[in-house]
């Protein structure tokens, strides 16, 4: 399924840290992801009460790559995080 603008797109599972303090996502199944500060940060943005469109813009606002950029890398970090069952639109 390809990810729409006007999407809601909402977090799935949970965030904890394993057994060497690294942060993981675990799916609803209970299967762990490593993931880094940064990805872990936009996960958490994924309340269910935002589009795609209005997550890109405040990712964009104090970044200084371009919203081309940072479409690119959010589309397939979320494609790839529903894939694994860890947000869903």
């Amino acid at each position: 399924m390809i990810l729409e603008r006007e999407q809601i797109v909402q977090k799935q599972g949970r965030l904890a840290k394993d057994t060497d303090g690294n942060l993981v996502l675990i799916n609803p199944q209970g299967k762990a992801y490593a993931v880094d500060n940064d990805l872990s940060t936009v996960w958490l943005m994924l309340d269910g009460s935002r589009t795609y469109q209005e997550l890109l813009e405040t990712l964009c606002e104090d970044s200084p790559h371009s919203k081309v950029e940072i479409d690119h890398v959010v589309v397939e970090v979320l494609t790839r995080l529903k894939e694994v069952d860890l947000v869903t639109w």
